[in-house]
């Protein structure tokens, strides 16, 4: 029982995670692309280059959403293949 409370517990931290971190790369996308002008120094790089912004957003909501993929058992079980060669993925995309 315990268990399945910490892993429930688990996989709700790292939900909320994900939820934050889209909602936050949908924040930046939304001020890159809607014109919006910034004085902060930070703020101004990626409007300078929101090409380089967008493939880094997209690459960083993908790697998010589905690297806890890796610790479903079934997908480990089932797919042992699929399992292996996305985690020679993500450990080879630093």
């Amino acid at each position: 029982m315990k268990n399945s409370v910490s892993l429930k517990a688990g996989w709700f931290i790292v939900a909320t995670l994900i939820l934050v971190l889209v909602a936050f790369a949908i924040k930046r996308a939304l001020e890159t692309y809607t014109g919006m002008t910034h004085e902060n120094l930070f703020e101004l790089r990626y409007l300078e280059h929101p090409v380089v912004t967008a493939v880094n957003m997209l690459s960083g909501i993908l790697f998010i959403t589905l690297a806890p993929l890796q610790f479903i058992k079934k997908m480990r079980v089932k797919r042992l293949s699929l399992h292996q060669n996305s985690a020679e993925f993500w450990c080879s995309a630093r």
